[in-house]
């Protein structure tokens, strides 16, 4: 035969793709789906459940033991996909709508250029990975549930379509108790579905339905093909399908296995680097004739194991040890199914198919699951692991499925992912404070905002674990959403990211003619008066602190001097009422404030009029000058932190307000200042505003009454790398709910220089590790050391516009 011959004969070959779609109609009203094979079905998806237990797997089991007719099929299916255009536009809307409240021009350039390079390098790691030496790209995952009945006669009955509706409905709603919430597809999702599996690279599917045609003739355009070889599918010339299949199944499983299925959780080697589709099928027949059929079976592997034969096939003793699971299953009124496990794997060329193919199957044998490289029958394992796909006709001499108990069976199913952050759930407008990605590349989106409770948190941060990073990338994120960000800082770590924004950096030196006085700026005495007493308490006895009783009269002269001399009102007048009072406990507590009235050493800093200008949308208030003066610096942060109170309580715009607090954790370590904390936390939950304190250590922060404090009021715990001796402290003593096998992915947490920051969240909606990747212009944006800082602030100074000046960094020195 000719090359062209054989040319045309291929191309005779190729059936429309739309003949092996079985899907035909919607009906909108039950929500079930309607094949051309005499069935009906319904489809939900949601997202995959983060971490599972003994529950979980009981939980499983209670759900899919059904009483389906006989010939019904159950499939979960995991499915990894680019698919995250659609948080990336929820990322870009949230800047776009709000960063017009960024009053200086340079600045909102600065932030506009920042988040846009954010979302350009997320997306972008869709398709090309950003950590080059482990090759995982950013996708998204959903896990689909479907089930399928067949109906009789040409058309289902009106009994028939609600049960069918109804026993998904039942199904989904079991699985919420796991913490698998689903949502019941319509066509239009079921169309995208279908069409995403078969055009994983090409754009998401966003038509309408079209009524004038079968579902089954809109998943493909005119012209598109398969071409089937003996190991691989390629759709339309350009996107290769290799497929796994079961080839000994393990000896012994439980859920867990599913976690790794997806790849290693500690994001190192062994992930899947390609779009994937990792599909459970599960087929119901007749229960009666199967247990019957089975125990037959069983009988006849009893009698040869004990029998000569075992010399001969060794193997026949595991065969015994299995099927004497499934006897005691079944005799326990299990229900038995028959079930197949395949993996899907896309790619644009054969060759990373294959690798990627070779590499799951190498690390799958790891855990004693061989699965082999689908051969011959590619196309119908293909199809048959669609969801409402397989039929008892198409499953026949596949000799893919598996008899066993349902308790068995769903310890293979693939509803295992990772945390996709707080935002999964964000109505339109909220959210998406934060973009990440998970050690397997899942989109992980957060927001302090998102929280039913407080939106406080906590960042701890060893030494060089990337703390730097995470905290100024924070504070850009929020401020392109229009956000008024307030730092207290010892260091001038952000004096940099000051002059990049066109920010208020104020330095507290003895030089720079600032006061403080907490009366300037009162609206509501009532609204503020504990917070004025708890400075001025730290103030006449920084190290012991007052009883109640003395607390109480300072309060009685805060009250007194303010309805004679209102914003007038000092420090010197509180202590000149206190002194002439007659009882001599209230008169003392005047002649210890001696220090912060005029008269005295740090009194300049009190009195007179308040002038420390909070306006600017990103204020940096630096104390480093006041080292050496551990009561001064306290009693400046508690002041500041009451000016910062009042802010947000005026500022009732609806914007969102942050406060950071970091390398000031020992200024807080302090029973005082705790208590003083704890009454702030409360008051910016109230006002709409959210704190961030940053520490080295866990431990360090659960040691004093103040931490413990500030822990309980922070729904947010943002954990960086640290030590051993730390982590083991904080799980012996129960500070942190995690579980063993959270402690043991804290205790993995690390950061790689250059590369990646690693971060668990632990949160009141879930906890993950996220890994903080940024490009290049963010590296050098928030590089607080060496010439990326000093050049690039010369450079701002010398009139370059900030993103100028970062460019200009990078073409001189990559």
């Amino acid at each position: 035969m000719s090359a062209l011959h054989r040319k045309f004969q291929r191309a005779a070959e190729r059936i429309s793709p739309d003949e092996y779609i079985p899907v035909v109609a919607y009906d909108e009203e039950s929500g079930v789906l309607m094949t051309d094979d005499g069935h009906i079905g319904v489809c939900y998806w949601g997202d995959p459940v983060n971490g599972a237990d003994d529950t979980t797997a009981d939980m499983l089991k209670g759900a899919l033991s059904l009483a389906l007719p006989e010939g019904s099929f159950v499939q979960l299916s995991i499915i990894g996909m680019p698919d995250i255009d659609n948080q990336i536009a929820q990322y870009q809307n949230r800047r776009e709508q709000d960063i017009y409240r960024i009053r200086d021009v340079s600045a909102r350039d600065t932030l506009r250029e920042y988040a846009k390079r954010r979302a350009e390098f997320m997306h972008g790691a869709a398709h090309v990975s950003n950590i080059p030496t482990i090759g995982t790209k950013i996708h998204d995952r959903r896990v689909v549930l479907s089930v399928k009945s067949p109906f009789k006669g040409r058309t289902p009955s009106t009994e028939e379509i609600d049960n069918i509706a109804e026993t998904g409905a039942k199904l989904a709603e079991s699985m919420q108790t796991f913490g698998l919430f689903l949502r019941r597809m319509n066509a239009t999702q079921y169309l995208e579905l279908a069409h995403r599996l078969t055009h994983p690279f090409a754009p998401r599917k966003i038509d309408q339905v079209r009524t004038d045609q079968l579902l089954k003739n809109q998943v493909f355009l005119p012209g598109e093909s398969i071409e089937v070889h003996k190991d691989a599918l390629l759709f339309n010339d350009d996107t290769h399908v290799q497929m796994l299949a079961v080839g000994r199944w393990p000896k012994s499983n439980d859920l867990s296995l599913m976690a790794f299925m997806i790849g290693d959780p500690l994001g190192a080697n062994n992930q899947i680097k390609l779009p994937y589709h990792i599909s459970l099928t599960l087929h119901y027949p007749n229960q009666y004739g199967k247990t019957t059929s089975m125990k037959q079976k069983a009988a006849m592997i009893n009698y040869q194991a004990f029998g000569p034969m075992l010399r001969f096939v060794p193997k026949l003793a595991f065969k015994k040890q299995g099927m004497d699971v499934l006897v005691n299953a079944m005799e326990q009124g299990a229900s038995v199914v028959e079930a197949s496990l395949t993996v899907s794997v896309y790619g644009q060329t054969r060759e990373e198919c294959s690798r990627q193919s070779s590499t799951l199957r190498t690390y799958l044998q790891s855990f004693d699951f061989a699965m082999g490289e689908e051969r011959f029958v590619v196309l119908s394992s293909f199809w048959n692991s669609f969801p409402l796909f397989p039929s008892v006709e198409s499953i026949k001499n596949t000799f893919r499925f598996k008899t066993m108990a349902v308790e068995q069976a769903m310890t293979f199913a693939p509803i295992l992912g990772e945390w996709k952050g707080t935002s999964v759930f964000a109505k339109p407008g909220q959210g998406y404070g934060m973009l990440l990605q998970s050690r397997r590349g899942q989109l992980m989106s957060l927001d302090l905002f998102d929280s039913p409770t407080n939106y406080n948190g906590v960042v701890f941060a060893s030494s060089g674990a990337g703390k730097s990073f995470l905290t100024q990338s924070m504070n850009m994120d929020y401020l392109s959403m229009g956000a008024k960000v307030w730092v207290i800082d010892v260091g001038r770590s952000y004096l940099k990211q000051a002059k990049m924004l066109n920010g208020s950096f104020i330095e507290f030196g003895p030089e720079s003619g600032i006061c403080l006085n907490p009366f300037s700026r009162v609206v509501d005495i009532d609204e503020e008066v504990s917070l004025i007493q708890a400075c001025i308490e730290k103030m006449a006895a920084p190290e012991d602190g007052l009883d109640d009783y003395r607390r109480s009269r300072i309060e009685e002269a805060i009250k007194a001097v303010w309805g004679r001399m209102g914003t007038g009102s000092t420090i010197t007048d509180v202590a000149d009422y206190l002194t002439h009072q007659e009882d001599q406990r209230t008169a003392d507590i005047g002649n210890m404030l001696y220090r912060f009235t005029r008269y005295g050493s740090e009194g300049y800093w009190f009195d007179g009029k308040a002038n420390v200008d909070m306006s600017n949308d990103f204020v940096v208030l630096e104390l480093e000058e006041l080292k050496g003066k551990r009561t001064l610096q306290q009693v400046v942060l508690m002041q500041l932190i009451s000016n910062i109170q009042r802010e947000m309580y005026l500022s009732n715009d609806g914007r969102p307000k942050i406060l950071v607090i970091d390398e000031a954790w020992d200024l807080l370590d302090d029973p005082m200042v705790g208590r003083f904390m704890e009454h702030a936390y409360r008051r910016f939950r109230k006002y709409g505003g959210a704190a961030i304190v940053v520490t080295q250590s866990i431990a360090d922060l659960y040691r004093s009454d103040s931490g413990r404090a500030i822990a309980a009021n922070s729904a947010f715990k943002f954990i960086l790398k640290q030590t051993a001796e730390s982590i083991e402290q904080v799980k012996k003593e129960g500070h942190l709910a995690l579980g063993d096998y959270g402690f043991y992915l804290l205790q993995t947490v690390h950061s790689i220089p250059g590369k990646y920051s690693e971060v668990m969240f632990y949160t009141e909606q879930g906890m993950g590790v996220a890994r903080l990747v940024v490009d290049r212009f963010s590296q050098v944006l928030f590089s607080t050391s060496g010439a990326e800082r000093t050049e690039v602030i010369a450079n701002i100074e010398r009139g370059m516009n900030p993103v100028e000046a970062v460019e200009t960094f990078i073409a001189n020195h990559g």
